[in-house]
């Protein structure tokens, strides 16, 4: 692949999780299928957190659900992309 295709999908991935970063501006806009993007869940705590000044252990259940997404996407990339050294 070229730079131009990895920086094509870089910028469509991108604007991708910044959909669910809008929902603090326009909360109305708020699905369940925008609720289940990690950045959705980072982006909840920290607005409740800096602007309305909630302590963070009202966040456990989100900062969970991306640490388990976390770990889940690098065990699954680890598995996949593992490359075999020969010695």
């Amino acid at each position: 692949r070229d730079t131009s295709t990895v920086i094509a999908w870089g910028t469509v991935s991108m604007f991708a999780l910044l959909i669910p970063a809008t929902a603090v501006l326009i909360p109305e806009i708020v699905s369940p299928v925008v609720k289940a993007v990690p950045t959705f869940q980072i982006t909840r705590a920290l607005d409740g957190i800096i602007n309305n000044g909630l302590a963070i252990s009202e966040f456990t259940g989100p900062i969970i659900y991306v640490t388990v997404l976390d770990i889940l996407f690098f065990a699954s990339g680890f598995l996949l992309f593992r490359r075999r050294i020969a010695v």
